[in-house]
């Protein structure tokens, strides 16, 4: 016996019917739900962290579910570092405000490849420097790893996502201010 037909008999046993069609309908809002309190929880760990460093934290909540997601540490008005895509395939990384049209972008882009441990990162005109993390939020494996065991305490995936942002914040903030500096005009 295969394990589908294990499954299938199992699942269809009338004492298990019921409740595994219940959870296979409330799955996508538990997911979701998954997802928006550990980058609630990542924020949380976050705003400790920055608050010596005169940086800003900005994490839209309505927003976490959406394809443009992300969670930012502002270093300047116009630039900082963040994660991207918080519900599918994240990628961290340097990131312009997209809004900005005073920046020399092509500039910034030279510059960003000159920098030790950027050489080969991705690039684009809102994230100078970026790449996927090793978690894809639509995937089972991230989830198992997000659940409330897992991302919570000392070594926990909160902490872990946490420290690999304020750690890169820190790298790369001489950088980053270097880089808000260069405009059109200069």
């Amino acid at each position: 016996m295969h394990i589908e037909d294990k499954v299938f008999d199992f699942l269809t046993k009338k004492d298990n019917f019921q409740s595994a069609f219940e959870i296979h309908q409330k799955f996508p809002q538990i997911k979701d739900k998954l997802i928006v309190e550990f980058w609630m929880r990542v924020g949380e760990e976050i705003k400790p962290l920055i608050d010596n460093a005169k940086w800003e934290f900005e994490l839209d909540e309505s927003n976490i579910l959406h394809k443009y997601s992300g969670l930012y540490i502002n270093i300047t008005d116009i630039m900082g570092v963040g994660f991207g895509q918080l519900a599918g395939g994240t990628d961290y990384g340097i990131w312009i405000d997209d809004n900005d049209e005073t920046l020399n972008r092509e500039r910034i882009l030279e510059y960003v490849r000159t920098l030790q441990g950027l050489e080969e990162w991705n690039q684009s005109d809102i994230w100078p420097a970026y790449k996927l993390l090793n978690h894809d939020f639509s995937e089972i494996r991230t989830l198992v790893e997000i659940i409330p065991e897992n991302r919570d305490g000392e070594n926990g995936t909160v902490k872990e996502f946490a420290k690999t942002l304020f750690d890169f914040a820190k790298q790369y903030e001489k950088e980053i201010r270097k880089m808000s500096k260069m405009t059109k005009t200069k």
